[in-house]
């Protein structure tokens, strides 16, 4: 792998997991906030609430692909470069499967892992009825 790109669900354990990695390998980018999104405040703010996972185990928003653009260059994924993109279990980009669809089929160079930080009954791909459709 050329790069690695990670997405974290905001606790602080999943930053000091890869503290060595960030501190010493610069193809290597972590993501706190579980929203790879631009550093404007309103632009935070109106994602935050579109991947709102309260709202969404309730009802699933639709039309999260106008984000996908915003979160492929905040990534900074190219399509010629081999990148392994770690996502883990209950961050917000992590209730999107179209999202990791459309990687797939945008950027085949791209390889998606999906990081399970719980057991399988309490994760939450289960709680967003997503289980099944992980790969």
């Amino acid at each position: 792998m050329n790069e690695i790109k990670v997405i974290s669900n905001n606790n602080d354990w999943c930053y000091y997991s890869w503290e060595k990695e960030i501190e010493t390998n610069k193809k290597f980018a972590f993501f706190k906030t579980g929203l790879p999104v631009s550093s404007f405040k309103i632009i935070n703010k109106l994602c935050g609430l579109h991947y709102s996972q309260r709202i969404n185990s309730k009802i699933k928003i639709p039309f999260k692909s106008i984000w996908y653009k915003n979160f492929i260059k905040t990534l900074n994924i190219k399509k010629d470069v081999d990148t392994l993109l770690i996502v883990y279990g209950w961050s917000r980009l992590s209730i999107d499967l179209h999202f990791f669809s459309f990687i797939r089929k945008k950027y085949p160079k791209c390889k998606l892992i999906y990081m399970f930080t719980n057991i399988v009954s309490i994760t939450g791909s289960t709680m967003f009825r997503t289980i099944n459709k992980l790969i």
